[in-house]
């Protein structure tokens, strides 16, 4: 499980240790608490995710700067991945 921080100059949290288990209950208790998530199988290398998102000025937009479509914000996370779980990563924290 990987947290990501509304302030993306915060590194994301990464969560090794979870029980299968007690996934669910963590997704469930994460949409009561309208944290958006993304369940997926892939390992993403989070310090290339992050410098990519800070250097796209149209990630929350559904076009590039061309008028191309692409995925809109965290979208893309769930290219690969037909689960039924939210859209997008947000950690809830504020460090600010």
């Amino acid at each position: 499980m990987v947290m990501i921080n509304k302030n993306f100059a915060v590194m994301p949290w990464i969560i090794n240790a979870i029980p299968m288990t007690e996934l669910d209950a963590i997704q469930e208790w994460l949409t009561d608490c309208s944290v958006t998530y993304t369940a997926g199988q892939a390992s993403l290398s989070w310090k290339q995710v992050m410098n990519l998102v800070k250097a796209d000025d149209t990630f929350y937009e559904d076009q590039d700067e061309m008028g191309e479509p692409k995925p809109a914000g965290w979208q893309f996370l769930q290219a690969d991945d037909d689960d039924d779980g939210d859209q997008g990563e947000d950690g809830d924290d504020d460090d600010d």
